[in-house]
């Protein structure tokens, strides 16, 4: 098919107002609905006609029935079951779906993603970023070709086994570059860089690897994968009618649409510390998102775990501790409990680094970026024992904030849960069952761990390694000098470990990347002690993650030896597992006495 048949097939989309009518099933409606909380507002023009703000579809069920009625991720909402809804807000549009039972007609309007934008340019969450589509994109070979003279490289893209296109590294760069301008809020896996002269083999195949490894991790977002951008790239139109794997698994079996029509049982609000007045509302994951400010230069903006921000006045004189303190008693949580929380501050990207007790925010304030889109700073949990975390904080009054927390860090990437759990904690958390969307998430190898940003280490002489402390293991993954993850992995048990401590070498520059490190040492059976040396700007953290761990493990101890409790100890002797020595025991008893 020519490229301007496909665009006039795709226009088609967008020349105007559709019905469309939609049958919920098990899965509900199969899509959300997002938009302004408040009534009225600017009209804004959309195809050449103004309107005035409305509410549109921020993601869908794949193969629901909004998807089979043919709506479309952005489109925005003109009327429900034929009444308008033009300058409505998120509730009545909820209600009118609600109030039509099991069977749903509106009139949509789809606009390209870049209008999209427009209409809602003070919306940082616009996309849905989790809904994730199950998608078979691969880039298989490459070749050399020759053509006017000209030679070049051309890879090769097929989608679910077949071809699709064949395209310059040219061309994926300017796909790259063109979304980003799209999907700015959207964390893209590592592009491939250009490089002046010419590539030989191995460094091609390393290049369609890392370009294969991108459209993987791009494409699979729907909303992303949906674009005019990827279609014309994919040359879809040209393909015939493509049909999902069998072989893949069901990313999508939950209520995309907040169960409308669907009674819920009446939930406790999270308690606000401080309710900013948002312009936009969606229930995102069962959650009110609220919009984020821009650091103000004389206020610090705290994220809390309920999912709320509040705001204090900056004070040169005020800890971190202060303020940890300060916001453990807004929350209303236990004294005791206060301890399990610390005051972070985001280093870069999706990475927070805890502050000491003695530290001053202030001094942060410049490393605070002003054009971020949510605070810098965050009360999070500090405690990497599971069974004591569902011991202390897994009640009624404070399971909102372990489910504020996994909610976050799943969103951000930091907490990473499998295609198939992710549709299931949607599902929980559209039913706002916190409980059960918690321990869910507790299956994820990753939860109630810190994976720090890759650095060298003395143990690799090529190459840089992942950290990962949790409460079970000292992991080291072997990564590249990129941080792209290899297949190697070196554990520590937490037994072996022998002694730590963080070293600065004075001979060289603070800029250097190995003037700081966090040194331990471990010893296995009857071999000796060996030091290990990991080179990070992160090391002073790395020391407060290891020294928690190990205070927590002594802690058990004293409650399951019966020995003195040392001060500071909170744990719950109610879920100490038995020792080890114990257990052998335990076992020699029971053969001898069958």
């Amino acid at each position: 098919m020519a490229d301007g048949e496909r665009s006039r097939k795709r226009d088609d989309i967008y020349k105007g107002p559709r019905t469309v009518s939609i049958e919920k099933t098990d899965t509900g409606f199969g899509f959300n609905v997002r938009g302004q909380v408040s009534e009225g507002g600017q009209l804004k023009s959309i195809n050449g006609v103004l309107y005035a703000p409305l509410q549109h579809v921020s993601a869908i069920l794949e193969n629901g029935s909004a998807e089979t009625a043919g709506v479309r991720p952005g489109d925005r909402i003109l009327k429900v079951n034929g009444e308008s809804v033009e300058g409505a807000t998120h509730k009545q549009v909820v209600e009118l779906i609600k109030a039509g039972g099991d069977s749903l007609t509106m009139t949509v309007i789809s606009v390209p993603a870049r209008d999209a934008q427009r209409l809602d340019p003070d919306d940082d969450f616009f996309y849905d970023y989790t809904d994730v589509k199950s998608i078979n994109v691969a880039v298989p070979k490459f070749e050399h070709v020759e053509e006017n003279g000209s030679k070049f490289v051309v890879y090769e893209v097929t989608l679910y086994g077949k071809f699709a296109a064949k395209r310059r590294y040219s061309e994926f760069l300017m796909l790259y570059e063109e979304l980003m301008k799209i999907f700015t809020d959207f964390e893209y896996p590592k592009f491939p860089g250009k490089w002046p002269f010419g590539l030989s083999a191995v460094q091609l195949e390393k290049r369609r690897i890392m370009l294969e490894n991108f459209i993987k991790e791009t494409f699979k977002i729907r909303v992303i994968f949906e674009c005019d951008l990827v279609q014309d790239f994919l040359n879809t139109d040209a393909m015939d009618p493509i049909h999902k794997d069998p072989d893949e698994p069901e990313l999508h079996a939950y209520n995309a649409d907040e169960d409308l029509g669907q009674d819920m049982p009446t939930k406790p609000k999270l308690k606000q510390v401080t309710e900013p007045s948002p312009k936009s509302h969606e229930k995102f994951n069962g959650i009110a998102e609220k919009k984020n400010y821009k650091q103000a230069a004389n206020v610090l903006r705290i994220f809390l775990p309920n999912q709320t921000t509040s705001t204090l006045p900056l004070d040169e004189k005020v800890t971190a501790g202060d303020i940890c303190e300060k916001m453990c008693k807004s929350l209303e949580l236990e004294e005791r409990l206060h301890p399990l929380y610390s005051l972070f501050i985001r280093r870069e990207k999706n990475f927070y680094c805890r502050l000491s007790p003695d530290e001053y925010p202030n001094t942060y304030m410049t490393l605070a970026s002003t054009n971020r889109k949510r605070s810098d700073f965050a009360l999070r949990k500090w405690l990497f024992n599971p069974r004591q975390e569902q011991a202390l904080l897994g009640g009624s009054n404070t399971i909102s904030l372990l489910f504020g927390q996994a909610v976050d860090d799943i969103k951000e990437g930091r907490l990473t849960v499998s295609s198939r759990h992710a549709s299931q904690l949607k599902m929980l958390a559209s039913q706002e069952k916190h409980q059960d969307y918690v321990e869910l998430a507790t299956k994820s190898p990753s939860y109630g761990s810190v994976t720090f940003p890759h650095c060298s280490c003395d143990s690799r002489k090529r190459g840089h390694v992942i950290v990962n402390i949790s409460s079970t293991a000292f992991k080291l993954f072997a990564c590249t000098d990129d941080g792209e993850i290899e297949s190697q992995v070196i554990e520590f048990e937490w037994p072996e470990m022998q002694n730590w401590e963080v070293k600065k070498d004075e001979d060289l520059e603070e800029s250097d990347e190995k003037y700081i490190s966090f040194c331990f040492q471990y010893q296995r059976g009857t071999k000796k002690p060996r030091w290990v040396k990991v080179y990070s700007k992160y090391a002073d953290y790395m020391n407060d993650c290891f020294s928690r761990v190990m205070t927590e493990i002594s802690w058990e101890e004293e409650l399951r030896s019966g020995n003195d409790i040392s001060e500071g100890n909170i744990f719950s002797a109610d879920v100490i597992p038995p020792s080890t020595d114990n257990q052998e025991e335990e076992k020699e008893e029971s053969e001898e006495n069958p």
